[in-house]
């Protein structure tokens, strides 16, 4: 709190005889206007750390600080008690917001100032995702720019340094399909997550991940039919080719056993 005090007794006596009194002590403050000093802030570049110190005077402590209206880019906060802006911002571009700083009065004071954050575009992008069930899958991109990458234990991936453009995200693993076969991409001034697969083992008929017994007698009892592609359902005809042959006796025989 800044400004002047001025401290004072009042008595108050009545009107007995003998009279009673009392009397007690004052302080009036006069204190400087609640005034935001800080006028404008500096930029940031996209997705590094950035920092900036609101700067406030008068009024009483603590301050309050809050944004009004508008918002700052997703990745940045601004601490209610410091007035400090921090984080990485995972937008880019001019962001306009208003500040409002309140005091600790009885009464409360407030200002308020407008802002305009801008974010340089860093144009160095990603793509990420997760393959459900499957670990090592082969991740394809293609598109706007080319590369692999592999999913790692929790079928996690990423694929990084990228600029604008459009994508194609394809899953690949021998023995294995996936859920769906592929996926279009589009980056456009930030990271793109969110991009997940299901994978199959082939020959896992009944969707416990692993290819077992139970798998063996489905595949069996279809195996010779050449009536795939217009009679029943033959989940073992890998290759679409509408029978269950030797090619895909290979293709089970390969994933039997498996437990992912």
């Amino acid at each position: 709190m800044t400004g002047q005090s001025s401290v004072f007794k009042v008595r108050v006596t009545d009107s007995g005889n003998p009279y009673g009194w009392d009397e007690k002590e004052f302080v009036i403050y006069v204190i400087d206007p609640l005034t935001i000093l800080t006028q404008s802030i500096q930029g940031a570049l996209q997705k590094a750390y950035y920092q900036a110190t609101l700067q406030g005077e008068g009024g009483v402590a603590p301050y309050h600080w809050s944004i009004q209206d508008g918002s700052l880019p997703e990745g940045l906060e601004l601490d209610s008690d410091t007035g400090v802006i921090s984080g990485n911002a995972m937008e880019c571009g001019s962001f306009n917001f208003t500040v409002r700083l309140e005091d600790s009065a009885p009464v409360p004071n407030t200002d308020i100032r407008a802002y305009t954050l801008d974010v340089l575009c860093c144009n160095d992008y990603e793509i990420s995702g997760k393959v459900s069930t499957l670990e090592g899958v082969l991740m394809i991109l293609s598109g706007d720019a080319s590369g692999t990458t592999i999913t790692d234990e929790q079928g996690n991936y990423k694929l990084e340094h990228l600029t604008n453009g459009n994508y194609t995200i394809t899953p690949s693993q021998d023995g294995a399909w996936f859920e769906p076969a592929s996926r279009d991409v589009t980056v456009n001034d930030r990271d793109v997550s969110g991009i997940d697969f299901v994978g199959h083992i082939k020959g896992d008929f009944d969707g416990d991940n692993d290819v077992d017994g139970s798998d063996l007698a489905v595949f069996a009892a279809d195996f010779g039919r050449t009536d795939c592609d217009s009679g029943p359902l033959c989940e073992g005809d890998f290759d679409g080719d509408g029978d269950l042959d030797g090619t895909d006796l290979a293709v089970f025989a390969a994933n039997f056993g498996r437990t992912n």
